[in-house]
């Protein structure tokens, strides 16, 4: 059998399935004119958008491009070329950075800003239906264990060269 384990090939797919049903039924939503920003983003330039919301969350005044490439272990001028892209896009904007002046911050744009509210309403709804099959013990228990799991890849995430 090419599964080496029951229970952990169980875990990711049941861990791909609830993704690609969130993600899924968003896009559903996209067709009928939601989050038309998110419309025509290859699934590299997705990835670059979630590097910057996410660095983004731990600093208010943007990023650099060195920390971006850096994150998603990419060249500097390969993040600036998807960056350009996302820029045009009107998802990024490019700005001077308030700590030095000399230095240009990535950050993400009003407009889109504006879409990541509707994004997290959404998935808060879907989650919260979803949820709801879950006794308010088993969800804490599940919110510790995710934690614990995001902590790890964290973790690991760091250990990286």
């Amino acid at each position: 059998m090419w599964r080496t384990s029951k229970k952990y090939h169980l875990l990711w797919q049941r861990g791909f399935f609830l993704m690609d049903y969130l993600r899924d039924t968003l896009a559903e939503k996209a067709d009928q004119g939601f989050l038309q920003m998110f419309g025509d983003m290859t699934y590299r330039q997705g990835k670059v958008f979630r590097a910057v919301l996410y660095m983004t969350e731990e600093t208010s005044h943007g990023i650099t491009l060195k920390a971006l490439s850096r994150k998603l272990r990419i060249s500097a001028a390969a993040a600036s070329e998807m960056v350009d892209l996302l820029v045009q896009k009107g998802i990024l904007v490019r700005t001077r950075s308030d700590l030095d002046r000399r230095a240009i911050c990535i950050n993400i744009s009003e407009p889109m800003k504006e879409e990541m509210v509707k994004i997290d309403r959404f998935y808060a709804d879907r989650t919260r239906r979803l949820a709801a099959v879950l006794a308010e013990k088993e969800l804490n228990q599940l919110l510790l264990i995710l934690d614990k799991l995001h902590r790890e890849v964290q973790e690991i995430e760091a250990g990286k060269d």
